[in-house]
């Protein structure tokens, strides 16, 4: 709208020239804000309104210009519009073709990462398994450990009750027992 009253004067209004004025009438009549989900069209247009950015401004103002500062003329406006549309897909399309070698090895990049993870995955499973070897030694070792002190303690109730059966009894031969059940025991 500013820009409209700075390039055409205060109060007037565009002239479209190409345009069917009972086509675009009659399109007005027939117009259902409803069919957008909004009943209330005025109030979705402000809603969705924003105000040109100054570089949008001066984009609008240089495309104005270089139509003779007026759009009597649509198509030529339209087709300027649509050359510089052409112009900029062409340019994104080249941006797009430039890039194909950034995205391979960028791809080639992430290739080579997953095959680093998976390595050190192999090298995680490697790992667990030893430990797990080595948790089932050390359980193996302290069973052991645990029936070696039961039986430490089995020879040494052992040697107590012979060594009580023995001074009861005169035999000799209960006594070599009992010096042989010491040697076993140191």
């Amino acid at each position: 709208h500013k820009l409209e009253e700075q390039l055409l004067g205060k109060g007037k209004k565009p002239e479209f020239v190409n345009v069917n004025k009972h086509k675009l009438e009659e399109q007005l009549r027939t117009f259902d804000p409803s069919r957008f989900g909004n009943t209330s069209a005025p109030a979705a247009v402000e809603e969705a309104y924003q105000e040109l950015t100054p570089k949008e401004e001066a984009d609008l103002e240089r495309i104005l210009t270089t139509c003779n500062s007026s759009i009597g003329n649509a198509e030529a406006f339209t087709d300027t519009l649509m050359e510089q549309l052409d112009s900029l897909d062409m340019v994104n399309r080249m941006t797009i073709l430039n890039s194909e070698k950034e995205v391979d090895a960028l791809l080639k990049t992430m290739d080579d990462a997953l095959s680093e993870l998976n390595k050190v995955d192999h090298e995680m499973e490697t790992y667990d398994c030893l430990l797990q070897e080595v948790r089932d030694a050390v359980e193996e070792m302290d069973d052991k450990d645990k029936q070696l002190r039961i039986e430490d303690e089995n020879y040494k109730r052992l040697l107590e009750e012979v060594e009580s059966l023995v001074v009861f009894s005169p035999f000799d031969q209960v006594k070599c027992l009992c010096a042989c059940l010491q040697e076993k025991l140191d």
